[in-house]
């Protein structure tokens, strides 16, 4: 999944194509006695976007079509403000 490109799909129609940058495992997130396992993709834009943050259909490699997933916005924090960065949290 790492490195691979998909679109979001916006519930206006639009899309923005990403590609994600990362998956980090949030363990401190973890209920107890729970088994799932918390973690974040962040995505960033191949293009600039005005995309802010919403509910998404977005396609994944080895996941599928997942639809009403909450993308959020986050600051470039020293990469390349023309691009858009985002972060999708799995609980």
């Amino acid at each position: 999944m790492l490195g691979s490109t998909c679109l979001l799909q916006l519930s206006d129609g639009g899309e923005v194509a990403v590609q994600v940058s990362s998956v980090a495992e949030k363990l401190q997130s973890r209920a107890a006695k729970d088994t799932r396992l918390p973690f974040n993709v962040s995505l960033e834009s191949l293009e600039p976007s005005t995309f802010i943050d919403g509910p998404c259909s977005v396609e994944l490699p080895a996941v599928g079509l997942l639809r009403d997933v909450f993308v959020s916005r986050v600051p470039p924090m020293g990469r390349d403000e023309n691009l858009a960065y985002y972060c999708i949290s799995f609980n």
